[in-house]
């Protein structure tokens, strides 16, 4: 990530987003000069015989200083969610990013995939609110479905391609979240059922009616003919027709404003492949699918400019008075819905595809040291200054590792940095196999299927002890080394849950099942015992502290060799349990 490019993205739209505010807060002081202007015409209407023409035409002046404000203050708002987006990208390269706690993709979490949590992939703090940018709900699937470890196959390679395109290329990625802003959060779109309306040929048919006889009334009134009073009957009518309208049809008009909304971010977002040529054969496939639907979708924005008249409370209530506006808008939605839902319904899952594929380049574009991983066919893990993402860099020691089919164990003193070390390669293992950067100068390993038994706790309601917990997360990990499939299993403190002796006889008896040609075992313990097994497959790192100054300190590097410290009794003399 370069960060002098980011600041002068930041100071480019920084300028923009001024002048249009400037624009924006002017057009509002002319809007309200405009409606006092209605308002002044009217009551001279009614007191000096003010032609109705007057009316009509501050009318139409406030309609169109409408159109031209809401114009410049959506463009404000794009800016601001810009900038908004900047922001969230220096806090995650500081390290102080904290994402929304409503987005933490724990309302996908499937039970058999404990790694998910355990490696901090979701929940709070996690690698998916580090990396979300979706709007969508299905957006937001498809990125929790990329981090939940499959395999992809040949498909990898062709989403490193994506993610390599569209990781060289920040500005196209900044900018098509600042548009994705414009969404409902959290909103599904990706399936588009047809629309039915109630009633909609009956009203609006009274509606023209109604219209005509409105006009017909007007110009009689011009004409000295009948009262000009008389134009109110039609407009109460109207405005009746309106209600009893959006009464009968308010859940189809729900869904109809929803996919207008939708349509339109997707068009913006088309603006953004203008000037730009895609060459990677994931990019273009889902490209040729919103373009396919373009000119449908642009039919649903146009729509959509007209839409969000009616919801502004005086002009609504003024064109719903003269013309069954509404309901023509909504007939006109109802028919390119279920006329070309198809179409619709591939491009916006499209765009749910380039939001899950925007989301995977966030390490790209938020760390310094960051690679594409290699596949490598043998069962093996091999990494250079390998990286917590989840961590600034700058607060983050990087590791080298390098380890084939065994096991591998652990030992350290407390908080020296083994269940942080054990974390760091898993999470970027996800990475690898999601088809994305990881936060390593350089990171290879094969497909591997993921266990850990690490975040323990019991369930009193099924009466389950944290031991019998435990036993349960690793017979997982026996029954697929049974299978003899590839895996990487992650034990922190093994058997912490029992008494030495057990734990002890447990642990070696663990590791011999575990110790399989496509099996890779990291496992963290303080029982020394574990590292004094003769075996040619079982290697001994640590992590080690030193003092200074009469505290304790971390240099958080892995080193070869079994620990030859404990800082537990340093610790309870720092807190004052032990004299």
């Amino acid at each position: 990530m370069n960060k002098n490019k980011l600041q002068e993205i930041k100071a480019s739209i920084t300028n923009d987003y001024e002048l249009f505010k400037k624009k924006s807060n002017i057009l509002s002081i002319l809007r309200g000069i405009s409606f006092l202007l209605i308002a002044l015409s009217i009551l001279l209407y009614f007191t000096i015989d003010l032609h109705f023409v007057f009316i009509i035409l501050t009318i139409i002046c406030f309609i169109v200083l409408l159109i031209i404000h809401n114009h410049i203050d959506l463009i404000k708002k794009y800016y601001e969610s810009y900038l908004h987006v900047i922001s969230n990208y220096e806090r995650r390269i500081d390290g102080t990013y904290v994402g929304r706690k409503e987005t933490t993709g724990l309302e996908f979490f499937e039970n058999d995939k404990d790694f998910l949590k355990d490696l901090d992939i979701i929940g709070n703090n996690s690698l998916y609110q580090y990396l979300n940018i979706c709007r969508t709900h299905m957006g937001r699937k498809k990125l929790y479905d990329s981090l939940c470890n499959n395999d992809l196959g040949e498909n990898l390679y062709k989403r490193q391609e994506a993610i390599k395109e569209l990781g060289e290329n920040i500005e196209f990625c900044l900018n098509f979240e600042a548009n994705n802003y414009r969404i409902e959060d959290n909103v599904y779109f990706s399936k588009l059922n047809k629309v039915t309306l109630k009633g909609l040929h009956i009203i609006l048919s009274l509606g023209i009616f109604l219209f005509i006889t409105f006009v017909i009334l007007f110009i009689l009134s011009g004409l000295d003919r009948v009262n000009p009073s008389f134009l109110i009957i039609p407009c109460i009518v109207q405005i009746l027709n309106f209600f009893i309208f959006g009464n009968i049809n308010k859940n189809a008009l729900e869904e109809i404003k929803s996919i207008n909304d939708v349509s339109s971010s997707i068009y913006d977002t088309l603006k953004l492949f203008k000037d730009i040529e895609l060459k990677s054969e994931v990019l273009k496939t889902h490209l040729d699918n919103i373009i396919r639907g373009r000119k449908y979708v642009k039919k649903l924005t146009l729509i959509s400019d007209f839409d969000s008249v009616r919801y502004n409370p005086l002009i609504g209530a003024i064109f719903n008075a003269l013309i069954p506006f509404s309901v023509i808008i909504s007939y006109l939605c109802m028919k390119t819905i279920n006329n070309y839902s198809y179409d619709i319904t591939k491009g916006i899952e499209s765009f749910e595809e380039f939001e899950m594929l925007v989301s995977l380049c966030v390490i790209k574009h938020t760390k310094e040291c960051a690679s594409l991983p290699k596949r490598s066919e043998e069962v093996s893990i091999a990494c250079t200054n390998v990286l917590h993402p989840l961590l600034g860099e700058s607060k983050c020691v990087g590791n080298d590792f390098d380890t084939k089919n065994g096991i591998n164990v652990i030992t350290g003193s407390n908080m020296s940095g083994k269940t942080s070390f054990m974390r760091t390669i898993g999470i970027n293992i996800v990475l690898m196999n999601a088809g994305t950067y990881v936060n390593a100068t350089s990171f290879s390993a094969s497909y591997l299927n993921l266990f850990t038994s690490m975040r323990i706790s019991d369930d009193i309601t099924k009466g389950i002890s944290t031991f019998y917990a435990e036993l349960l997360r690793i017979k997982k990990a026996i029954d697929c080394v049974k299978n003899n499939e590839k895996m990487l299993t992650l034990i922190d403190e093994v058997f912490s849950g029992t008494n030495s002796n057990d734990r002890i006889k447990g642990a070696i008896s663990l590791m011999k099942m575990l110790d399989k040609p496509n099996s890779i075992v990291l496992i963290t313990t303080h029982d020394f015992e574990l590292c004094d097994i003769k075996d040619e497959n079982i290697i001994n790192y640590h992590f080690s502290e030193y003092y200074e100054n009469d505290k304790i300190k971390f240099n958080y590097k892995l080193e070869k060799g079994k620990c030859t410290t404990t800082n537990a009794i340093y610790l309870m003399k720092l807190v004052g349990i032990e004299e």
